[in-house]
């Protein structure tokens, strides 16, 4: 729940402030693609607490909706018909949806990769590329191709992340130490990329 809301509170902010750059219109304004139905499942249900009192301009109750293999197709269809503010999803059902056109990622605001290590562990490259792809253009100056994300990631994604990004636009930072009576390992090293 703490990691979720870490990034899931300014999501939901961001998506429903006044100043907004799109309308919440049911049409899908953040996706977070996480690598398990598991982990999909946890998201969604700690995502959906943290919006209960929140709505649209229009009075509709926010809604977040799960998209993962594994389960039928038709829910999850008729879940994006009637409106979902907030997608999260495996990035293979993802990009199933959206090849037969039930799930537009046009209009994001907000793009999430949730435990990014494990799903480059596992070989979702690809799909992260595509649906990255799929988000739509913007004009803000420092990326002009796709909107301006921030990450935190393991030490190990900036392999991938370094060829993807432009200039000094990333810091590092190691997490405070922890006492020598902790029976926990070496700090890990975090890296915050924005492109």
């Amino acid at each position: 729940m703490g990691k979720t809301f870490a990034f899931g509170v300014p999501l939901l902010q961001r998506i429903t402030a006044g100043t907004a750059a799109r309308p919440l219109s049911g049409a899908p304004r953040a996706l977070v693609v996480v690598p398990t139905r598991e982990l999909c499942i946890q998201v969604t249900a700690d995502l959906t607490l943290a919006a209960k009192y929140l709505s649209a301009e229009d009075g509709r109750r926010l809604s977040v909706v799960s998209i993962y293999g594994g389960r039928p197709y038709e829910p999850q269809v008729e879940a994006l018909r009637a409106g979902a503010d907030v997608v999260v999803g495996t990035p293979g059902r993802l990009l199933d949806l959206c090849q037969q056109g039930f799930l537009q990622l046009g209009g994001l605001s907000v793009l999430v990769l949730d435990e990014a290590d494990e799903m480059l562990d596992l070989g979702f490259l690809p799909d992260i590329e595509r649906i990255r792809g799929r988000s739509p253009p913007t004009g803000n100056p420092c990326c002009s191709r796709r909107p301006c994300r921030t990450r935190s990631l393991p030490w190990r994604a900036p392999s991938w992340c370094s060829p993807r990004t432009s200039g000094p636009r990333h810091r590092t930072r190691r997490p405070p130490t922890t006492p020598p009576s902790s029976s926990s390992t070496a700090p890990t090293r975090w890296t915050r990329w924005r492109w």
